[in-house]
């Protein structure tokens, strides 16, 4: 139908490939199938239409096995997306990168898939493009290489999930992290990060929740991360920190 608004077919038993969004449908703004067992079987001709402003595919099964991928063509590059969840859906491969060029996307959450390669970045697309992102979540995949330091650039952040994964490197030194300045979570736990933790972290005053552990973390705690008045939560075990550094707080 061409005046259709919203397509929900949430909480089901569907299991086959999901049909093609009509393109037709200019009215379209959501389309909900989370809560079936499609374990994201999407095929190579799927794509969001431009005027979608929400797709939401999380899956119901726990553990799907990989089925699919996001092609290139997935989102449009007039697409005005502003919630994305294909969560839990057996999605495998590169992250595309027009998944990071959604000019009006604020969540976007692609966890617990499998993921692999670099969280596109610098070089590839210009992350500062998602300048509305609230939230983004990649947890719970096999994403490798560095964490990128374009991230910080996405001033308008409240959560950044990047935990299990295979994350390397060091987190963005310097004052990179305190354009931060709007993040609640921080969590990058479960990879294999090295080097400090950034004392620009400490500068984040609406930061409530931060999870550093089961990394390869060394060095000192900045003595501003226990006497932030926001901050709630504080993980920093399973990592090779020097608690020396605390003796004055």
């Amino acid at each position: 139908g061409r005046k259709i608004r919203l397509f929900d077919v949430s909480h089901n038993a569907f299991a086959e490939p999901p049909p093609l969004l009509p393109r037709h449908a200019a009215a379209l703004a959501v389309w909900d199938m989370s809560g079936n067992p499609i374990a994201g079987a999407f095929g190579e001709d799927f794509a969001l239409p431009p005027t979608l402003k929400e797709f939401a595919a999380r899956c119901s099964e726990k553990t799907p096995s990989v089925t699919g991928s996001l092609p290139e063509s997935f989102f449009p590059a007039d697409a005005q997306l502003r919630r994305l969840d294909v969560s839990g859906c057996g999605l495998g491969g590169a992250l595309p990168d027009s998944l990071m060029t959604l000019a009006h996307a604020l969540e976007v959450n692609v966890s617990g898939n499998a993921f692999t390669g670099r969280i596109p970045s610098d070089g590839v697309v210009d992350l500062r493009a998602m300048r509305s992102l609230l939230e983004l979540d990649v947890s719970r995949n096999k994403l490798n290489g560095s964490f990128p330091p374009a991230l910080a650039s996405l001033t308008a952040l409240r959560v950044l999930d990047v935990s299990r994964n295979a994350l390397t490197g060091s987190l963005p030194g310097g004052d990179a992290l305190a354009s931060l300045a709007a993040l609640v979570k921080l969590d990058v736990s479960g990879n294999d990060l090295r080097g400090p933790i950034p004392p620009a972290l400490a500068s984040l005053r609406r930061l409530r929740f931060l999870d550093l552990r089961d990394n390869r973390l060394e060095g000192a705690i900045p003595p501003g991360l226990l006497t932030g008045h926001a901050l709630e939560h504080l993980d920093v075990s399973g990592n090779d920190l020097d608690w020396s550094s605390l003796g004055g707080v």
